[in-house]
């Protein structure tokens, strides 16, 4: 198993090059402030140009997903600082900003930018959805689904499922390469499904340890 960085020199992508692409790949391509946005869109402009075989897996929909709903979540709430328009309606933005402590209300009215990493988004977003406002979050469970649709279609990828082997390869490589979970998922459906590259931006990939899989991480 071979490690090639970006610009992955000597790699010749064609139609029959097949590449399993990681969540973050894909969430770096919808957002324009991501430090690899950029980057990801040459790259996968490059894999359309050449018409590769691009696939992912349903734990790679659901990262995907998950992630841009908190995402659009914190845009809203952050509207004003960033000065962007808002996909919720501002009164709901207000009724979900009621919610958070006053400290974190504080941060977020009082727009203090720096401080807002102080805020676990994701643990309010989950405290007002199981309290029962879900219809408050509406428009994010709509718009992430949206997205990754938008997303899947236009990079034309293909859906490969797992089963019980999928999950034992999996712990495998947990327990040997101390990997995370998701990350040790999606090398073993490339491996399993003869793919040739996992394309991503994960860093835990460098902890891999040799073995006689011919696949091989594209890492930007």
């Amino acid at each position: 198993m071979r490690l090639i960085y970006y610009p992955f020199k000597n790699v010749n992508f064609t139609q029959k090059t097949s590449i399993f692409l990681d969540a973050c790949f894909l969430l770096a391509l919808l957002d324009d402030y991501d430090t690899k946005y950029n980057l990801c869109n040459t790259v996968a402009n490059k894999l359309i140009n050449q018409r590769c075989q691009l696939y992912l897996s349903p734990i790679v929909s659901a990262e995907v997903i998950n992630k841009l709903m908190i995402s659009l979540f914190i845009k809203d709430l952050t509207y004003k600082i960033e000065n962007i328009k808002p996909l919720n309606k501002t009164k709901n933005i207000q009724i979900i900003i009621d919610f958070f402590p006053t400290h974190e209300k504080n941060i977020i009215t009082n727009n203090l930018k720096t401080e807002l990493r102080k805020i676990n988004f994701k643990k309010r977003f989950d405290k007002i959805y199981k309290a029962g406002n879900s219809k408050l979050l509406e428009v994010y469970f709509q718009k992430a689904v949206e997205l990754e649709k938008i997303l899947e279609s236009k990079l034309h990828i293909k859906c490969v499922s797992l089963n019980k082997q999928t999950v034992i390869n999996a712990r495998d490589y947990i327990a040997t390469n101390q990997m995370g979970v998701n990350d040790a998922f999606h090398l073993s459906i490339t491996v399993q499904n003869n793919i040739d590259y996992l394309l991503t931006l994960d860093k835990d990939f460098k902890r891999l340890k040799s073995n006689n899989s011919k696949v091989s991480i594209l890492k930007i």
